[in-house]
């Protein structure tokens, strides 16, 4: 008799512990045991298998030992939720509950996740300003800022001072040839006078 009732003492008893151990577990929570969160996260959530009491509370856990900051604690039913002061950053978390169940008993539990956002890097090959490659730079009102081009000026004078030199080169065989023209015309001309005056 002692012993059937020792069994069905024992029987109840675990029972009773898996009936409330069912009715205060967590039943899903954001972000979830394990997971990679590669969005901005600030808001968790978690949900349990029952109604929680007011005082039921969570703590996130760095890496690096160091808590962080929760504020605006709401419980609504079975669901506990907070967010973070700041985004959290990227690295490994540890999440630890602690709640009342309907039953005022005590729970508390612990699970990790990992935070790995995304960064995207600003594209510097899409600066319309960047003079790295030598391009053209546009102004404010939309003009292009060219320097004048000191070779071309210096080409067209050196033009103008070989034309002006060609000019003269052609202009000195003239002149002998003249002056030679006009000696000419006065020695025939005063050979000339010199033989009618003979006469």
């Amino acid at each position: 008799m002692k012993k059937i009732s020792f069994l069905l003492f024992f029987f109840f008893l675990l029972v009773f512990s898996s009936t409330v151990s069912a009715h205060t577990g967590l039943e899903k929570s954001y972000p979830a045991e394990g997971q990679t969160i590669t969005d901005e996260l600030q808001e968790i959530t978690l949900d349990f298998e029952t109604k929680i009491e007011t005082g039921s509370t969570f703590s996130l856990i760095f890496e690096d030992g160091n808590e962080v900051l929760i504020e605006n604690i709401q419980i609504v039913e079975n669901r506990l939720s907070a967010t973070t002061k700041e985004t959290v950053k990227n690295g490994n978390y540890t999440l630890k509950w602690k709640i009342i169940g309907a039953d005022g008993h005590p729970i508390e539990g612990e699970y990790q996740f990992v935070v790995a956002q995304v960064i995207e890097e600003p594209d510097a090959t899409n600066n319309p300003n960047d003079d790295s490659n030598g391009s053209i730079t546009t102004t404010e009102e939309g003009n292009t800022n060219e320097s004048p081009s000191p070779a071309k000026e210096e080409t067209g004078n050196t033009s103008a001072v070989s034309e002006e030199i060609d000019e003269s080169n052609d202009s000195k065989p003239i002149i002998p040839i003249v002056i030679g023209i006009l000696l000419s015309i006065a020695i025939g001309t005063t050979i000339w006078l010199v033989k009618k005056g003979k006469k």
